[in-house]
């Protein structure tokens, strides 16, 4: 659903709710709650609408390559956390970061 639309059926219905349900000192906190919900699903379909158009255009390979490597790099920072924390011995990380790279 476009912005504008999302914005305008949650909005009033939102406020029917708040003047109906809650007293007022919890109305700000209950709007941002509302907003930070609505924010989130506007940017994740947005993303995934970007991420298809993407595929499109380019077959799909700039983008796996990109999932790839945000993968990796999500990899390796955890092994790095592993490795200051004592969880994880250099080889078995670099093992691991060599597992991530064949596929």
């Amino acid at each position: 659903m476009p912005v504008m639309k999302v914005s305008w059926i949650t909005s009033p219905l939102a406020l029917a709710f708040a003047q109906k349900f809650l007293p007022e000192q919890t109305w700000v906190p209950f709007f941002n709650i509302i907003a930070f919900v609505i924010g989130t699903y506007i940017n994740a379909h947005t993303k995934k609408k970007r991420l298809d158009a993407l595929r499109k255009k380019v077959g799909g390979y700039v983008v796996e390559a990109l999932m790839i490597m945000l993968t990796l790099s999500t990899s390796i920072m955890a092994m790095d956390e592993a490795l200051r924390g004592g969880l994880m011995t250099i080889r078995d990380a670099i093992t691991k970061v060599l597992t991530y790279m064949r596929y």
